[in-house]
């Protein structure tokens, strides 16, 4: 019986969790750099805006980021510049891949191709 109540909690904070508008877009990454408040800044190209998006922050949370998440994602942007495969932001929150300068999303990896 405890079981079932622990997979329906987690079934529901799923479903929860999920962003109505979340869309997955992937560009190169251009430019990566740190500002002097944490904040992780990407230049991509693609369907992304072109100009800079703050996506976390590597000292607070940011956008509901943890900083440790936010290192994990900087190492990603990294390894995808430097490997110049494109970079995937999934449950991107907006209309189009055009996120504007605040990007919120769920996750980051670099695509297979």
């Amino acid at each position: 019986m405890m079981i079932k109540r622990y997979v329906a909690a987690i079934l529901a904070s799923s479903v929860v969790s999920t962003t109505v508008n979340a869309l997955d877009c992937s560009a190169n990454v251009l430019s990566v750099r740190i500002m002097k408040t944490g904040i992780l800044e990407l230049q991509m190209n693609g369907p992304v805006e072109n100009n800079y998006i703050n996506i976390c922050n590597i000292t607070k949370d940011f956008n509901d980021v943890p900083p440790e998440v936010c290192k994990s994602w900087l190492s990603i942007a990294l390894t995808a510049k430097a490997s110049e495969k494109e970079l995937k932001l999934w449950g991107v929150q907006g209309e189009t891949c055009a996120t504007g300068y605040n990007t919120v999303l769920e996750k980051v990896s670099i695509t297979q191709s």
